[in-house]
């Protein structure tokens, strides 16, 4: 007899398919997200070249999904990555007029190889530091010209090819999507997606629209065990949908219905409906969602050649952030990127938001659709990471897994680091920091010469001697400094002509302002107050160790206030 609480029949472990049945249930809901992301004129195959091809107008992109985290760490030797590239070539050749972008998207973590051919660098690492102009590419060539399992096709071309074509051809179309994030949060993803798209499109309670989501999991489920034709658009999705939340009642049952509603006032109706499961989304309505950028400041430093890198930076990697203190323009460059690129942004300001409110317009953006492509472009700005951080953390780890799955692009600007809850979910080379540089002497010549200096000689004279001096290159001083000279006919001020120093007092009593607002607690402003009285550049244990002093009296803490806002 067999006892009903015994854990069943003892058999070999080895036998067991767990680990395959997570995969391919890891793969279905990667089917169902890119599924209901797709662009209006792409198409999602099943089970095609790879587990997922995304098809659009100009391009295709080929995906494999692993769930092998519990297997380890992965390299540029592990076999799924040499076939990962392989695969990636032979489709290219049975493909040659199409362009294909490959995904490799695993939960396994990047590890680095035995020997360190790139030195301290994973291999993986190395691979995504490629992609920009000016890497050395040799060590990366030497390395595949040992792995013998690739086809000798690609190993000839790795050898002859110039870079950019190595770049162009190889590096730049396949992307590493490593340490991906859980079923759970896929899961999570398209829950959202759902809830959003029914109450966008179909005023539905989350609670209604979260019923679809069985449906999608049966629908891609029976598209991949069909023999051929596997193949799902957007329009399936909106069908299925309208299908799933439509319920169908006979002549009679509507008849009845449309006497009752006659004789029901309207608020009885809506009481009737109920709200049940609106609270699951977050409160949007009404924020100041930006689908453009602003307009640039008056005759604005261009910084072309600044602009140009960060431009190809931000294409490569996805991701952009942006780092300096008030009046680094910060916000001025990440405007300057945007006007250079020919595709809509979406632009976010939010400085002075609520968590709650950064919460609502993260989860807002993620779910953005453009009309033209799935690629959305979204710029944080001001996005500063304070007290009540970790109500916004998950919000934004899910817009970056949304946006750059799909190929998009965020640029994002702050005073501060990234919390590290988002950063670990992200390879390190896309989540790098740039911190924004002073303005250099050509782009404060440029400068000049916009705002009508009479004569070169001048403008290298105002430009190595006066403002340099003066600023240092802080953008929004330069600035101001440009102005100032200008409306005064670049005319020399006199030792004793004050006004110029004081229209450039205003600009740092307005950045040390915003730079106040910024800082999280009474504890951090009082110790900037005791720093700002040091009158030297100060190491940062010097600072901790500050920090760690009893507090000044209330006499001495207005004396260091009086400090700061004089200068």
């Amino acid at each position: 007899m067999v006892d009903n609480d015994s854990e069943g029949l003892k058999g070999d472990p080895r036998r067991q398919a767990v680990p395959s049945l997570k995969g391919y249930a890891y793969q279905i809901w990667h089917s169902v997200y890119r599924w209901i992301t797709l662009g209006k004129d792409d198409v999602l195959y099943l089970e095609g070249a790879e587990d997922l091809d995304v098809l659009g107008p100009e391009k295709a992109e080929a995906i494999q999904v692993k769930d092998t985290k519990r297997s380890g760490s992965i390299t540029l030797r592990s076999q799924d990555v040499l076939e990962a590239i392989r695969h990636f070539w032979e489709l290219q050749e049975r493909n040659p007029n199409v362009t294909i972008l490959f995904r490799f998207l695993t939960t396994a973590e990047r590890g680095r190889e035995q020997g360190s051919p790139f030195g301290n660098t994973c291999g993986l690492d190395y691979w995504d530091r490629c992609k920009r102009p000016g890497v050395d590419l040799h060590p990366l060539r030497t390395f595949f010209q040992s792995q013998q399992t690739l086809p000798d096709t690609l190993r000839e071309f790795i050898a002859s090819s110039d870079d950019e074509a190595f770049q162009s051809h190889l590096i730049t179309r396949i992307d590493w999507d490593t340490g991906s994030e859980p079923k759970e949060y896929i899961e999570s993803l398209v829950n959202k997606e759902v809830a959003y798209y029914g109450q966008q499109y179909h005023q539905l309670p989350p609670s209604e629209s979260l019923k679809v989501v069985p449906h999608l999991l049966k629908h891609v489920w029976d598209e991949v065990c069909r023999d051929r034709d596997r193949r799902l658009g957007y329009s399936d999705f909106m069908r299925l949908f309208e299908n799933a939340t439509t319920e169908r009642i006979n002549k009679q049952e509507l008849r009845l219905l449309r006497q009752l509603s006659a004789s029901v006032s309207p608020v009885e109706a809506l009481l009737a409906y109920g709200t049940a499961g609106m609270g699951s989304l977050p409160n949007i309505q009404g924020m100041d969602l930006r689908t453009y950028p602003p307009p640039l400041p008056d005759r604005v430093a261009r910084r072309e050649n600044l602009v140009a890198t960060l431009f190809q930076q931000v294409k490569t990697n996805g991701l952009l952030v942006l780092k300096g203190s008030a009046g680094m323009g910060k916000s001025t460059l990440a405007a300057l990127i945007v006007h250079a690129d020919t595709q809509e942004w979406t632009w976010l300001h939010m400085r002075g938001q609520e968590p709650d409110q950064i919460r609502g317009l993260l989860y807002q953006a993620a779910l953005i659709h453009p009309e033209q492509s799935p690629e959305v472009r979204v710029v944080l700005d001001d996005l500063n990471f304070g007290s009540r951080t970790a109500t916004y953390e998950d919000a934004l780890t899910g817009l970056l897994y949304a946006i750059l799955s799909r190929g998009g692009q965020v640029i994002m600007t702050t005073q501060g680091d990234l919390p590290r809850r988002v950063t670990s979910h992200f390879p390190v080379a896309v989540v790098s920091a740039i911190d924004v540089p002073p303005l250099a002497v050509d782009e404060i010549k440029q400068m000049v010469l916009d705002h009508g200096c009479p004569s070169e000689d001048e403008q290298n004279t105002w430009t190595m001697l006066h403002i340099w001096a003066t600023t240092r290159g802080h953008p929004q001083l330069v600035h101001a400094t440009v102005r100032k000279l200008e409306a005064t006919g670049w005319s020399i001020p006199s030792s004793g002509d004050g006004s110029e120093a004081e229209d450039i007092e205003t600009v740092r009593r307005e950045a040390r302002s915003a730079l106040q607002e910024q800082l999280p607690s009474e504890e951090a402003k009082s110790l900037a107050y005791r720093l700002s009285i040091l009158g030297q550049p100060f190491r940062r244990d010097h600072a901790l160790r500050l920090g760690t002093s009893p507090p000044p009296s209330r006499s001495q803490e207005q004396h260091l206030t009086s400090s700061l806002d004089h200068g």
